[in-house]
């Protein structure tokens, strides 16, 4: 296992591929450890002739945690998440920006293809705003600008967002975590009980921490809206997001694309806030292009 100490914490990450090609760096998700990204992603990536780092977040997986900061109040998010009140965070987006790019600086990168699905996608935005000098592309994946006045998902979507599973064991994780993926997955490409099982495992097996997810979503709350700097940046840039997507409505991404200058924007019917197996190919096709071409 490999970590690189960034901002006086440890961040753990793995490597794929020829470490002279391209660098790709690969951000995840709320509450997500890296294992986030199917292995199938990370294989192609790296047969596709790129670097591919993977990072676990902080609060997530096997990077260090901030339990020592304690828990956002379930009340303080929901009055966030409902009414768009201020909450405070134990850090910010942008600190887990500085995180990645430290793990850049960690293997001697100069610069790197960043892309980053739902919060990693946030995160993604925050490089490319504090650390244009690092981009050769940025592909932000299923995600939002944080600009509080587009479309929320349903109140029954936020729920299972932010509940916790009844009990810490094994089993309640797999089973809230089942209810998670069903309620945000693709409709039109819903994955096999055995699928979901395997992918929850892989998470549960690298490490999810809810305490961890909550601080991280106050990070989210916390975000002004970023689309005065977004308009600043000059990096080739492609969004992808699912039609169907019940967490971040496709209209986010639709705006998220108008925001950024030059920017190319890539609409799946039927997709929603995962990774279905049958636009596995599709998407990577897609990414490596937009990747080759910048």
């Amino acid at each position: 296992m490999s970590f690189a100490t960034v901002n006086g914490i440890r961040i753990a990450y793995e490597e794929y591929g020829d470490k002279g090609a391209p660098a790709v760096l690969m951000i995840q998700g709320l509450g997500m450890p890296l294992t986030g990204w199917p292995p199938s992603w990370r294989q192609y990536m790296a047969k596709a002739g790129f670097r591919v780092i993977c990072p676990d977040n902080r609060d997530a997986g096997k990077s260090d945690c901030f339990d020592q900061f304690g828990v956002p109040a379930m009340l303080d998010i929901l009055k966030c998440s409902l009414f768009n009140a201020r909450i405070r965070s134990a850090y910010k987006l942008k600190d887990m920006a500085t995180d990645a790019v430290g793990v850049l600086d960690h293997l001697g990168v100069e610069k790197a293809h960043v892309i980053g699905v739902s919060m990693g996608g946030m995160i993604a935005q925050r490089i490319a705003i504090h650390y244009p000098e690092r981009m050769l592309s940025l592909t932000p994946i299923m995600t939002m600008t944080g600009d509080r006045q587009m479309p929320h998902p349903s109140l029954k979507v936020k729920w299972r967002l932010i509940s916790q599973p009844s009990h810490g064991d094994r089993q309640s994780m797999m089973k809230h975590s089942e209810k998670l993926w069903r309620t945000i997955g693709s409709p039109d490409y819903p994955a096999s009980d055995e699928d979901l099982k395997a992918y929850i495992n892989s998470l549960l097996d690298r490490g999810t921490h809810p305490k961890g997810a909550a601080r991280q979503l106050a990070a989210i709350l916390s975000e002004n809206d970023r689309s005065p700097l977004l308009k600043q940046l000059n990096v080739p840039t492609l969004v992808i997001h699912g039609e169907a997507d019940p967490l971040v409505p496709v209209s986010c991404g639709k705006q998220l694309a108008e925001k950024i200058p030059g920017a190319k924007l890539h609409i799946e019917p039927g997709m929603g806030h995962d990774f279905p197996v049958l636009l596995e190919e599709k998407m990577l096709r897609l990414i490596t292009e937009h990747l080759k071409a910048s």
